[in-house]
C-alpha cells in the first residue's frame, strides 16, 4: 500500500513539476512555438479528453473526419500517431451559412503518441476556422503552444518517463 502511495505521489509531483515547467517555458497562457518545449514529447497518455469547437464553418467537420456524414463514434486516426479522435455526436453535411456548429470529440492516445503531433494537427486543422475551443471546459487560445499546454494539462504522465 505505501508503494502505491507514493507512487501516487511521485506522479503528482511530476504533474506539478511538468506544469510548471510549462509556465515557465510559454508563460501562463502556454503561447510558446512547440519547437521551444524542452518538456519529453512522449509518455503522456489518456483515455479521453473532451473538445468542443464552435465554428461557423460548415465544411471543418468534413476536413477533419474526411467524410460528409459522421456518426456518433466514427474517429479519425491524427497521421504520425495512433491518437484518435472520435465523434460525440452525428453530423450531417448541411451548408447553412451563418449557423454556429459545436463539433464535440474525444481525444484519446498512448503512450508512444508525440503530443507535439497531435497539438500541431489540431492547430494546423482549426486555426482560422473557429469560433472558439475548449477542451474540458476550459477555453483554450488557437495557438500551438496553449492547445499543447491545454492536452498536456488532462493528460497522465507515465511513472518513469521524463526527468
Amino acid at each position: 500500500m505505501a508503494k502505491e502511495r507514493f507512487q501516487a505521489i511521485q506522479m503528482l509531483g511530476k504533474k506539478v513539476n511538468n506544469y510548471l515547467k510549462l509556465t515557465a517555458e510559454f508563460g501562463e497562457e502556454g503561447e510558446g512555438d512547440l519547437s521551444d518545449d524542452q518538456l519529453p514529447d512522449t509518455g503522456y497518455y489518456t483515455e479521453g479528453i473532451r473538445i468542443d469547437i464552435m465554428t461557423t464553418d460548415m465544411q471543418l467537420k468534413n476536413k477533419i473526419f474526411r467524410q460528409a456524414y459522421i456518426y456518433r463514434g466514427d474517429k479519425v486516426t491524427i497521421p504520425g500517431t495512433k491518437a484518435k479522435l472520435y465523434a460525440l455526436a452525428d453530423y450531417s453535411a448541411r451548408a447553412s451559412a451563418g449557423f454556429r456548429d459545436n463539433i464535440k470529440v474525444q481525444l484519446k492516445f498512448g503512450v508512444e503518441d508525440s503530443i507535439y503531433a497531435i497539438a500541431e494537427w489540431i492547430f494546423k486543422h482549426i486555426s482560422g476556422r473557429t469560433t472558439s475551443f475548449v477542451i474540458e471546459n476550459k477555453v483554450v487560445n488557437i495557438t500551438p503552444g496553449e492547445i499543447l499546454h491545454a492536452i498536456r494539462g488532462e493528460a497522465l504522465l507515465e511513472l518513469g518517463t521524463g526527468e
